[in-house]
């Protein structure tokens, strides 16, 4: 008997409720949310945070970003967070591929921590460690974390973390007790659901990518569908997997608003309440039932020596020109100092000009930027530019 991919030409099913980044769908916030993040890994930076509601695209962004960049980073990720300090220890060694035991206390597990991470260094290899539904992290063990955050060279950071959770988590940042860890983060972002216009265009891209050349939706549809899901991804999922069982049993090549009705109350999410349809309930927990394990080794990118030597040749051919420089990043900062350690003055955004007037050791530049409450002038790293007139 035809089942109802068969039926609609899909070669697998369009709208799984598990994050599948083949699936990836680039909403304006999404690809900035990505964008951001590979900025954090390549400017080594210490801390980012990712907040957002249930089921707004938090865990497959994360899960995009590790695929994109695994052979650049090797990533510890954890899933479920509820842990002791020696419990989120052992987690991390053991998602970089290191053995432990358990005799042993979170003094020695921090001392093996920290010869693995200054062992990757050595070897050219970045260390990122993400924790998704950080809102539940245990306090005494988000503790621990900022401590590690802690573990640098002179020059850059031995380790990376990426925090991600939903709005308790920006509440726990904001309490007096984190503000030290707080002030560490660099890159903070915030998920939103998809516009109506981006949700036409997710059903579409959903079809597209499935293979489905017969199934097709009404303007009707779309709009209850985005009426109802609020834009949230993993509740448009929910809702048109069962439109597309409801449109199979009609055998409708054609999603309409009685599919997508169909589809809510068997979801249970609505009821009828003096005329006005509440929302009951959000869907139950997808299945996150996998463990993430990452351990490629990997070398990072080759720009240390070429890219001064670039500079320098540039700088020499200004001669006393103005040079200017062309931010090629979403976020530059600009510090007080040539140092990573610096005080932070200014954030600068991509495509925004600067004039560079003095270069410092590689890869610090001192720049000049026009603002409206006048010139600031601080030092930038050079390997985030383009340079030119």
């Amino acid at each position: 008997m035809e089942n109802y991919l068969e039926f609609f030409g899909f070669k697998e099913e369009p709208f799984k409720l598990t994050p599948d980044v083949n699936y990836f769908f680039t909403s304006e916030v999404h690809q900035k949310a990505f964008e951001y993040l590979e900025y954090f890994l390549k400017s080594e930076e210490g801390f980012a945070v990712l907040i957002g509601e249930p089921g707004t695209g938090k865990t497959i962004t994360l899960r995009k970003f590790i695929s994109t960049f695994r052979e650049e980073a090797e990533f510890a990720y954890i899933l479920f967070p509820r842990l002791s300090p020696e419990e989120l220890f052992k987690y991390i060694l053991q998602d970089f591929g290191v053995d432990t035991s358990r005799e042993e206390d979170k003094n020695t597990l921090f001392l093996k921590l920290k010869d693995l991470l200054i062992d990757l260094r050595k070897r050219n290899k970045k260390a990122v460690v993400i924790v998704d539904e950080a809102q539940d992290i245990p306090d005494e063990t988000l503790e621990e974390l900022r401590l590690l955050s802690n573990l640098e060279t002179d020059d850059m950071k031995l380790l990376q973390i990426v925090l991600a959770g939903q709005p308790e988590l920006e509440k726990k940042l904001n309490s007096p007790k984190f503000q030290q860890l707080k002030q560490r983060v660099t890159i903070y972002l915030k998920l939103q659901p998809l516009s109506k216009e981006e949700v036409v265009q997710y059903v579409y891209y959903r079809f597209k990518k499935a293979g489905g050349d017969r199934v097709s939706i009404t303007n009707s549809a779309l709009n209850l569908l985005y009426k109802f899901s609020k834009g949230i991804p993993r509740l448009i999922n929910a809702i048109m997997e069962r439109a597309l069982m409801a449109a199979y049993l009609d055998k409708s090549f054609t999603i309409n608003e009685k599919h997508i009705k169909k589809a809510f109350e068997s979801l249970e999410i609505f009821k009828e309440n003096k005329g006005n349809r509440k929302v009951k309930q959000l869907l139950l927990s997808s299945f996150f039932l996998f463990l993430f394990t990452f351990t490629i080794f990997i070398y990072l990118e080759k720009h240390s020596s070429q890219k001064n030597n670039s500079l320098n040749q540039i700088i020499a051919q200004e001669n006393r020109k103005a040079l200017s420089a062309v931010i090629a990043v979403p976020m530059l900062n600009v510090r007080e100092k040539p140092s990573r350690k610096a005080k932070i003055v200014y954030v600068l955004r991509k495509g925004e000009k600067v004039r560079v007037v003095e270069k410092g050791e590689f890869p610090w530049i001192k720049v000049k930027i026009e603002t409206e409450n006048g010139e600031i002038v601080g030092w930038i790293n050079s390997k985030y530019v383009n340079f030119g007139d």
